[in-house]
C-alpha cells in the first residue's frame, strides 16, 4: 500500500487506472512512471501498483535526502568564509606576537614579554653641555628704563635660553664713606635695591627671583611699598619674613649685597641704566630709547648670539 503523503499531487486517479487493468498505452505507462525514473521500453507492459507505489517512495525519499544534503551544503558554504577568516586571524595574531616589537614613546625598543637588553635600547642622544655664556643687567630698581630692558629683552631671552647662560642683576650708585649708597631716586631706591638683592639671594634660580623683581618693575613709582613688595613676594613665592630679615638685618647684610653690586658696576664701567653685557661685553643699552646694540635689541638676536657663544665655550 502507497503512501499518499509523499506522493505528487495529481498521482491518485493514475493509480486507479493502473489497478484496474495489467497493460495500459504507452502514454498512461509513461505519465504513471515517477520522476527521474527511466521510461518503459516494453510498451505492451505496465508496472505493477506495488513496483509503482514503490519507485515512488524511494524516489521522494531521495529526493528528500537530497534536499537536506542540498541545505547542510548551503550553510556550510555560508559559514565557510567566516571559519577560514578566524583561522587566518588566529594564525596573524600569534605570528605577530611572537615576531614584534613594542616602540615606546622614548625611542627604546623592547621584546614583547621579555626584559629590555641592552642591545635593545636606542643609543642615547648626548646633548653638548657648554660654559655657561655671562648675561648681565645693571639696572636701578626705580628707574622706568629698567622696567623697559627687563619687559622686552631680558626676559623673554631667559625664557628661551635660562639654562645656558649665568645672569646676574647688578645696581648702579655711589658708595658713600660711610659704608652707605648713594641711589639717583634717593632712599627709597636704595631699599628697593636691597629687597630685590635680598630676593636673588635667598632664590638664587632666576625665574624666581627674575619675576618677584620684575613685578615690582610694573610699579617702580610705588618701590618700596609694603603692600606692592607683599604682594609681588606672594605672587612669587618669596618668603617676605625671610626678605625682611635680610633687607634689615643689624649685621648690615642688606647694604652690603647693595654696596658690593654698586661696586661691580663701577669696577666694569657701567654708569647707564639699563646696560645688559652679554660674555663680559657691553650688548645693548636702554637709556630712553635702545641705544649701542651692534646685533640689534630684538629677543631674537640675543638668543642666537647666546646659544652661538654656548656651542662655541
Amino acid at each position: 500500500m502507497s503512501n499518499p503523503s509523499i506522493m505528487p499531487p495529481g498521482f491518485s486517479e493514475k493509480k486507479e487506472h493502473a489497478s484496474e487493468s495489467t497493460s495500459a498505452p504507452l502514454a498512461d505507462s509513461k505519465r504513471d512512471q515517477p520522476f527521474n525514473s527511466p521510461h518503459q521500453t516494453d510498451s505492451n507492459s505496465a508496472p505493477s501498483s506495488t513496483q509503482t507505489s514503490s519507485s515512488r517512495l524511494q524516489t521522494a525519499n531521495n529526493m528528500g535526502v537530497q534536499s537536506q544534503i542540498q541545505a547542510r551544503g548551503a550553510g556550510s558554504a555560508r559559514n565557510r568564509p567566516f571559519a577560514v577568516a578566524l583561522t587566518v586571524a588566529v594564525v596573524l595574531y600569534f605570528a605577530f606576537t611572537m615576531t614584534t616589537r613594542v616602540f615606546d614613546f622614548r625611542g627604546f625598543t623592547s621584546t614583547a614579554c621579555h626584559h629590555q637588553t641592552s642591545s635593545d635600547a636606542a643609543p642615547a642622544v648626548v646633548e653638548k653641555v657648554g660654559k655657561l655664556v655671562p648675561l648681565e643687567a645693571h639696572v636701578m630698581s626705580k628707574c622706568p628704563d629698567t622696567r623697559a630692558c627687563l619687559r622686552e629683552l631680558v626676559l623673554p631671552a631667559m625664557e628661551r635660553v635660562s639654562s645656558k647662560v649665568d645672569f646676574t642683576l647688578t645696581f648702579l650708585g655711589r658708595p658713600t664713606e660711610n659704608d652707605g649708597v648713594d641711589c639717583m631716586h634717593g632712599p627709597p631706591e636704595c631699599m628697593g635695591n636691597i629687597l630685590e638683592l635680598c630676593a636673588a639671594h635667598l632664590y638664587p634660580e632666576p625665574r624666581i627671583y627674575l619675576g618677584f623683581v620684575m613685578c615690582l618693575s610694573n610699579d617702580y613709582r610705588e618701590i618700596p611699598d609694603e603692600a606692592l613688595v607683599k604682594g609681588c613676594a606672594l605672587e612669587h613665592a618669596v618668603d617676605i619674613q625671610k626678605l625682611n630679615e635680610c633687607a634689615g638685618s643689624a649685621d648690615g647684610m642688606g647694604m652690603g649685597l647693595l654696596r658690593d653690586s654698586v661696586q661691580r658696576s663701577i669696577n666694569v664701567g657701567v654708569r647707564a641704566s639699563c646696560t645688559v653685557r652679554l660674555n663680559n661685553e657691553v650688548y645693548c643699552v636702554h637709556d630712553g630709547d635702545w641705544k649701542n646694540c651692534p646685533n640689534g635689541p630684538g629677543v631674537n638676536d640675543l638668543v642666537i648670539e647666546i646659544e652661538k657663544l654656548y656651542r662655541d665655550s
